[in-house]
């Protein structure tokens, strides 16, 4: 796990790919060039989920939280006279 380190794999955002999927274990190989295991990748990804859980509790499904400007923006009201009432 010292050699993904060394690699570039630091954060969770650097097993994820672009559409913010996990990569597998063959492409983190392929992208990395790192060793291992499939063993070593498994237990990284259930200490993320673990971790995860922990931050929002059991069973908790987070959402994002949208500003109130965006969520006013987004309104269904045609035009921005609206914006400056």
């Amino acid at each position: 796990m010292e050699n993904w380190y060394n690699r570039g794999i630091v954060r969770v955002n650097d097993l994820l790919d672009r559409s913010g999927n996990l990569l597998s274990f063959r492409d983190l190989q392929n992208i990395y060039n790192i060793g291992g295991i499939s063993m070593d990748y498994t237990t990284l990804k259930h200490s993320i989920k673990a971790e995860i859980k922990q931050m929002f509790g059991k069973g908790a499904n987070p959402k994002p939280e949208i500003h109130p400007i965006i969520l006013f923006a987004l309104s269904k009201e045609k035009g921005v006279r609206h914006w400056y009432q």
